[in-house]
């Protein structure tokens, strides 16, 4: 197949990612439809500890107290919680009803986050076959297809995080940065999960390095964050002002709700390595479900990603999966053009596996996991476009191993998929 042009901006990509965001919202629309009367909207932490139910008067039931779904601990660590709002109101009525129309919402991020996941894999590669191979392996992963029928804010911090990376990281053939996609990125990641401003952080240091003196650097920095912080700033307080005015009088009390957050409900925390295990093994395979039994007040149970414990078809997929992954980090690396968004796509990983070593709540971990999806996306298409650069015979192995990771996935994350709605089906009918 001849090579398309390396980049997102060229009419083909542009249509084909306007083609895949169609064909995943509209394929995570049918499982959406399926959940939408279930318990998942009606109280909390059904699946992966996940509050999917506050989104439902928070983002799409008209004349409610905004206020009393979306709690101010909660906007204080994702301050653009509201600006979702009147998407899902706009989308409310042609879908019949806020249960319908934040299912919509939530399958069409899911198909932004393939369109995005498209456009990284086009900015590190040259071959058409081997973006779409990538952006099929990102839209069947187990993360990104959960959040597909689970509502929740991680969608669009994945999103924020994804953009970050395509517009700031020094992935190929991107030029430099301009000061709006410094500015959009920093305001994203801030305001849609607090800790994710530490990646526009990371990126402006990976690329500076080698470039720019320690006092330079630290001049332009205060610029940035300022005007970071002073947009953040102005679109929280419109939000809070429009809806959730209750908040604006406490709002000096955002960082004691951080502090709060960071130490609530920490029980026996996972340890590193299943932490680890998470970020590099469940995001991309999904394991076997385990089922836990919540304490009093809650009392039900609750399904999630703990045990490293797989049917065969996800043995198989875990060891071609780490296999490729580690060959598209060496391979990358070999690459000296492409160490500078290899090394950020790593110290990202690093820096979740690390933080969610500390900030859990009850040993839940495949929660934050979004946070660190479009890293491993990055890794593998920059690995990918190193490969296939070798000759024929490289390309030919990589896109097998590729297709056939593909095909694993589909058979163990579509069953581990179906389960969850089979659960949540099931525990509707059981109360």
């Amino acid at each position: 197949m001849k090579p398309t042009p390396s980049g997102p901006t060229g009419r083909q990509d542009l249509l084909i990612g306007l083609l895949v965001f169609a064909l995943i919202a509209g394929l995570q629309w049918q499982g959406g439809r399926q959940v939408a009367a279930t318990v998942l909207l009606q109280t909390y932490n059904w699946v992966f500890d996940f509050d999917a139910s506050r989104y439902l008067g928070g983002w799409c039931s008209p004349g409610v107290n905004i206020s009393e779904h979306l709690y101010f601990s909660h906007l204080a660590r994702h301050p653009l919680t509201a600006a979702l709002r009147p998407i899902c109101l706009a989308i409310e009525p042609a879908v019949g009803g806020p249960q319908l129309a934040l299912m919509a919402l939530t399958a069409g991020l899911a198909g932004l986050m393939a369109a995005l996941s498209y456009a990284l894999a086009a900015r590190c590669c040259r071959g058409l076959v081997d973006r779409l191979l990538i952006t099929a392996l990102a839209s069947i992963s187990a993360q990104p297809l959960m959040l597909g029928i689970i509502p929740e804010m991680y969608s669009p911090a994945m999103l924020g995080i994804g953009l970050s990376l395509l517009w700031l990281s020094g992935l190929p053939d991107g030029g430099e940065p301009s000061r709006l996609q410094w500015l959009i990125s920093g305001v994203l990641n801030l305001g849609l999960t607090v800790t994710n401003a530490v990646l526009s952080l990371l990126q402006s240091v990976v690329a500076a390095w080698g470039r720019m003196g320690l006092k330079a650097w630290l001049r332009r920095e205060v610029m940035r964050w300022l005007l970071v912080f002073a947009g953040l700033l102005l679109s929280a307080l419109l939000l809070a002002w429009v809806y959730t005015p209750e908040h604006l009088g406490i709002a000096q009390d955002a960082a004691k709700s951080l502090w709060w957050a960071a130490h609530m409900g920490r029980g026996e925390p996972a340890p590193l390595w299943k932490v680890a295990a998470t970020y590099l093994v469940y995001d991309v395979v999904a394991p076997i479900s385990s089922f836990y039994q919540l304490p009093a007040g809650e009392d039900h149970p609750m399904l999630d990603f703990r045990a490293f414990s797989f049917a065969p078809a996800g043995w198989c997929a875990v060891v071609l999966w780490l296999a490729l992954l580690a060959t598209a980090a060496a391979a990358a690396w070999q690459e000296r053009a492409l160490h500078k968004p290899l090394a950020v796509a790593v110290l990202w990983l690093a820096f979740n596996i690390g933080l969610h070593t500390l900030w859990q709540y009850r040993s839940s971990v495949y929660i934050y996991g979004a946070h660190s999806f479009p890293a491993l996306v990055v890794l593998l298409a920059l690995g990918q476009r190193a490969v296939v650069a070798r000759g024929r015979a490289w390309a030919l192995t990589a896109r097998i191993g590729l297709g056939l990771l593909l095909a694993l996935l589909l058979v163990n994350n579509l069953d581990r998929y179906q389960e969850v709605i089979r659960f949540l089906v099931a525990q509707t009918a059981a109360r």
